[in-house]
């Protein structure tokens, strides 16, 4: 009889031992399939498109009227339409100066949102 409730207890440390291991297998494997959000330092953090526009009176204040006619003429605006074609990822974004938000455009005066976007972008070379 006492072979037998050995048997019994082994069988149930191995039983909890698979349960365990079990239960740490699932755990990982939920965990994966939710992505954690991405870490981002406050310093690198980009601010969103509403703390700052490149493209309001005061941000224009220093262009002529032609200059900005041309600006509606490209259709600019401070948000891209196409998450793919941004001001900061074409071949004319030029980078904002140290502690400025807005970049620049090599074909147009003025400042540029790098979310932005205009009828002039082209992909940067590969």
């Amino acid at each position: 009889m006492s072979d037998k409730k050995l048997l019994n207890r082994r069988q149930f440390l191995e039983r909890a031992a698979l349960l365990g291991a079990a239960a740490l297998g699932a755990g990982s494997l939920l965990s994966a399939c939710d992505p954690p959000e991405p870490t981002v330092d406050e310093e690198d953090e980009a601010p969103a498109n509403d703390e700052f526009s490149c493209n309001d009176e005061q941000a224009l204040a220093d262009l002529t009227d032609d200059e900005i006619a041309n600006r509606e003429a490209f259709e600019y605006v401070d948000q891209t339409p196409n998450p793919q074609e941004r001001c900061d990822n074409c071949v004319h974004w030029q980078e904002p100066a140290a502690g400025e938000n807005c970049g620049g455009c090599a074909i147009l005066p003025g400042p540029f949102h790098p979310a932005g976007w205009c009828n002039q972008w082209v992909a940067m070379p590969s």
